[in-house]
């Protein structure tokens, strides 16, 4: 697999701070977007602030039974959409 464009992580620091490494974007964020404790919490985190990545979620859903995710991912990204 191929890593991702992008990584996140929450720092200490009161604004958005990105810089660019071998190719690969780092963008730090202050605490107040911590997500919450949890697999479903760390994948909306990334899907909205790193963008999607197939590969990964298709990695994501051979470790994590579809059905704990899916639900909740159209759930919380489907609504509105029909």
């Amino acid at each position: 697999m191929l890593p991702h464009h992008q990584v996140s992580f929450v720092a200490p620091g009161s604004g958005k701070r990105e810089r660019v490494e071998g190719g690969r974007s780092i963008v730090l964020y202050p605490p107040i977007y911590a997500p919450e404790p949890g697999l479903f919490h760390q994948l909306e985190f990334a899907l909205k602030y790193e963008g999607v990545s197939l590969e990964i979620l298709s990695a994501l859903f051979e470790k994590e039974p579809r059905k704990t995710l899916e639900p909740r991912l159209q759930e919380q990204f489907l609504k509105g959409s029909a």
